[in-house]
């Protein structure tokens, strides 16, 4: 009967799939600090989404476009676009707080790169294991609810010097009428300014 069959097809349609992104957060700490934000798509492939990304305490988006409210970056992925992203400043603190969303709307990465002007001791989830890289960047890739605080702080400067001459060549040569000296020299400084050579 056309009843049984209306029933069957509508028993068959698949139900809507539910938006899902990944949001990466990569913390850039140097003299001032930022955050570089990204947001991409997982699923629906096509189809508008809606969500609202909640920001790090001290959290200023710096990105033009980006609405911000109650504390929550409104993002939105028009059909087709496959992200979106921001930059923000970030308030210096000495302890940052990094908890993953339960809502199960998005899953998080999480990125360090600190400069050497700073120490960084972490609690919590330990990182992703990586291999052989040049410079310490962790990151975490949470399950929902897990949670990261850094400890940040900056080492005090100890009494010492602060050039050192890693290498001087000297090169004379002599002439009839003139000779010709030249010096060149490598030298390492914890200080930029200008520096007098005795």
């Amino acid at each position: 009967t056309r009843t049984a069959e209306a029933a069957e097809e509508k028993q068959l349609a698949p139900d809507p799939v539910p938006p899902f992104v990944v949001v990466q957060r990569e913390l850039k700490l140097g003299l001032n600090w930022y955050l570089e934000t990204s947001i991409t798509r997982v699923a629906p492939e096509q189809g508008g989404i809606t969500l609202e990304i909640p920001l790090l305490p001290g959290e200023s988006i710096t990105t033009q476009d980006i609405e911000v409210s109650g504390g929550k970056a409104r993002i939105q992925l028009k059909p087709g676009q496959h992200g979106i992203g921001w930059v923000s400043t970030l308030d210096k603190t000495g302890v940052l707080t990094l908890q993953a969303d339960t809502s199960g709307q998005w899953s998080e990465h999480w990125y360090v790169d600190p400069s050497p002007l700073w120490h960084l001791g972490v609690d919590g989830i330990a990182p992703v294991k990586q291999g052989a890289v040049e410079q310490w960047r962790p990151y975490w890739r949470p399950y929902p609810g897990e949670k990261i605080v850094l400890n940040i702080t900056r080492p005090e400067a100890i009494a010492g010097a602060t050039t050192t001459i890693d290498q001087l060549q000297q090169t004379w040569t002599p002439g009839l009428r003139e000779s010709r000296s030249v010096l060149k020299l490598h030298l390492v400084s914890s200080k930029g300014s200008e520096q007098h050579i005795e």
